[in-house]
């Protein structure tokens, strides 16, 4: 298969990455995107299965045990598992599929890598329509928040639509900034980056919009240092920046162990995730240290533990659908090798990808949402995750020819 067929499936792929949303079954329950993702796979499995040898022999050995380690933990997590078929299918759905993804990246070379940032940016710009188009007709959320196509997920709430495209803002961000685009190039990806983070802040997600900021003024940071004499002082500078910013996020973040039910959405939300945290590094961990409770079996795990706690059942068990908080929820899904897997993957992306590009930008911002959120455990955001990484191990690959 050559190269510029690979490219283009690479760019329809990420252009499909919300499709996850349509779901059927052949057999076995699937996706959209699961289809799209195996059918590029097996075609160049079948058409040039060299290139995946090769691809897979080539490239960085570090991310390649972190990858095998947090794979282990997935089938410990499947072994403790009390609904086996359940968990397959989050299994399949969370980490096989997406590692496809990042290895068909891989097998795309730098033009590979840039093709996905298209597709990505145009995805993230129609989710963004859909989005705007459900503010403006009024057929959001009763508190005025919107979840655009999501609402087909059921139990969605406004931060799937953030999860997805606050990461896909900041690479259109980035795309716009950069200076090796074209006129035409930069201002296709500023409109876009515009028309999706309008939809994130009318999601009212607060980590969204906080990490779209922070790349923000990662660019600015990054663009500053660069210039001759000015490095030291630009960094005491937004060091100083940064310091602040951590400040204000952990004060908006503390909970109010007094509030009530009327005390508003932000206080119902902290109070929800600090309990859910709570419950989880002083309950549930040290009984699963190890192998943790199972894929997928957080939330029946953590509604029984908490059965007989006052206002569980009702007001934090439904919410508990996973830890919210990556780490977390790796160690509860995949055990303790699955957690040190994922820490040896993500000190080998940080080590290849320089510091001031794009797709570190957009790394470490799904990381900053992985401190309230399990981004990675998502099918879009989960592919986009292992998509990024894969790119990573190409980043100083040799130029290749069709």
């Amino acid at each position: 298969m050559k190269l510029r067929i690979i490219h283009g499936a690479l760019f329809f792929l990420a252009l499909v990455l919300p499709m996850y949303l349509v779901r059927f079954t052949i057999g076995v329950p699937t996706t959209v995107l699961e289809v799209v993702t195996w059918v590029v796979f097996v075609g160049i499995l079948l058409s040039a299965p060299d290139r995946i040898k090769k691809a897979l022999m080539d490239r960085d050995h570090l991310i390649t045990i972190g990858i095998l380690l947090i794979l282990l933990g997935g089938v410990v997590g499947l072994r403790v598992s009390h609904h086996a078929v359940q968990s397959a299918g989050l299994f399949k759905g969370y980490l096989i599929t997406p590692l496809v993804a990042g290895l068909l990246v891989v097998l795309g070379g730098k033009k590979g890598r840039k093709m996905v940032e298209w597709g990505a940016i145009c995805a993230g710009f129609i989710v963004s329509l859909t989005s705007l188009g459900q503010w403006v007709l009024h057929t959001g959320l009763p508190d005025g928040r919107i979840v655009g196509v999501y609402a087909l997920d059921t139990g969605a709430s406004p931060n799937y639509l953030a999860l997805f495209v606050a990461p896909v803002a900041i690479l259109a961000y980035g795309m716009a900034l950069s200076a090796s685009r074209t006129r035409m190039q930069r201002t296709i990806a500023i409109i876009f980056a515009l028309s999706v983070s309008a939809s994130v802040v009318l999601s009212q997600s607060r980590a969204g919009i906080a990490v779209i900021l922070f790349a923000l003024v990662w660019f600015v940071w990054m663009t500053l240092r660069a210039r001759a004499g000015l490095q030291k002082r630009v960094d005491v500078l937004f060091t100083g920046i940064a310091i602040i910013c951590i400040a204000i996020a952990v004060v908006m973040g503390i909970p109010r162990l007094l509030a009530n039910p009327h005390s508003g959405r932000i206080s119902s939300s902290n109070n929800i995730r600090y309990e859910i945290w709570k419950t989880t590094i002083q309950k549930i961990i040290p009984v699963y240290p190890i192998t943790g409770v199972g894929f997928g079996e957080f939330q029946t795990v953590f509604t029984q533990m908490t059965r007989t706690q006052v206002n569980y059942p009702e007001y934090i068990a439904p919410w508990a659908l996973t830890p919210h908080n990556i780490i977390l929820a790796l160690w509860v899904d995949t055990g303790l090798v699955g957690v040190i897997g994922f820490l040896i993957v993500c000190v080998g992306v940080c080590r290849r990808i320089p510091r001031s590009s794009i797709w570190f930008a957009v790394f470490v911002s799904i990381l900053l949402f992985g401190v309230v959120d399990t981004p990675i455990l998502k099918n879009d955001l989960g592919a986009f995750f292992w998509m990024i990484v894969g790119g990573s191990t190409v980043w100083f690959a040799k130029k290749e020819t069709v």
